[in-house]
């Protein structure tokens, strides 16, 4: 379903999980566009344009009028992907219940998937690695960080940022990338 923008809940920000996103995070999203869904990308848009789109998605939240976005996410520089950092990501997949969404393989079907709903009360399926296309919010080893310590608002997907160290969200990131198909 298409975002309300009077609800002022988005997906992909650097901030954390409740709080607005920036004009870098909304800018970000209608650059990229959003893989599976009816939003392409704009980014044949001018700059300008695009700069112009986001001050105007802003117009339909008075959230914007009243709060600041929330501070972003400093993301630390990328551990060494080791064959230690991968089996421990694929500890922290089983141990922070990834599994229950994603599936013990990351292919979306855990037990939990078909009973997912966003705030809106609409299915909602987890994302699958697998499959070979790129996360909603980014195709990085640090899009996918961002994901765990910033949370998908709107969605089930949490913020780890209280439960994982900067180094075991690396770890998490390196296994993941191994339940995705090699390209290139």
């Amino acid at each position: 379903k298409p975002r309300d923008f009077t609800a002022a809940v988005f997906k992909c920000r650097s901030t954390p999980t409740g709080t607005l996103p920036t004009d870098q995070d909304l800018y970000n999203s209608v650059t990229r566009g959003f893989v599976n869904t009816g939003m392409p990308s704009w980014n044949p848009l001018m700059d300008q344009t695009r700069a112009d789109l986001v001050a105007y998605i802003k117009t339909f939240s008075p959230r914007f009028a009243a709060e600041k976005p929330g501070a972003a996410l400093v993301i630390p520089p990328e551990t060494p992907i080791t064959k230690a950092s991968v089996l421990h990501g694929r500890e922290l997949f089983t141990k922070m219940e990834c599994w229950k969404c994603h599936g013990p393989a990351g292919h979306g079907d855990g037990p939990a998937a078909s009973t997912l709903t966003d705030s809106k009360d609409n299915p909602i399926r987890p994302y699958n690695f697998s499959s070979g296309t790129r996360s909603k919010c980014g195709s990085t080893n640090t899009d996918l960080y961002r994901i765990f310590m910033t949370g998908v608002d709107g969605t089930p997907m949490p913020s780890f940022a209280d439960n994982l160290t900067p180094a075991d969200a690396w770890d998490l990131v390196h296994y993941l990338r191994t339940l995705q198909p090699v390209t290139g």
